[in-house]
């Protein structure tokens, strides 16, 4: 994926986490699932309040919150594994 990715110029990709229709400020997936692994960039999640959507930056895999409008990313999609029993 990290290849595919860079090779149209991307560096970073929405993962479907996010703090909207929040008042708390905690991140939550957008399929509702539960939040059990975190891997933010050193001073992140910044101002939740604002910065309601979470990227990754491809090459470190660390995640940073950002406005949700401020840039046009590519998403990464979970989908269930067909061949898992």
């Amino acid at each position: 994926m990290e290849g595919a990715l860079e090779a149209d110029g991307w560096k970073e990709i929405y993962i479907g986490l996010t703090s909207l229709n929040e008042t708390s400020g905690k991140y939550h997936w957008v399929d509702g699932s539960p939040l059990k692994y975190t891997n933010w960039k050193k001073g992140e999640p910044d101002h939740p309040d604002k910065n309601k959507c979470v990227l990754m930056e491809i090459k470190s895999g660390e995640w940073a919150a950002v406005n949700c409008v401020s840039r046009r990313l590519p998403m990464i999609c979970k989908r269930p594994n067909p061949d898992a029993s």
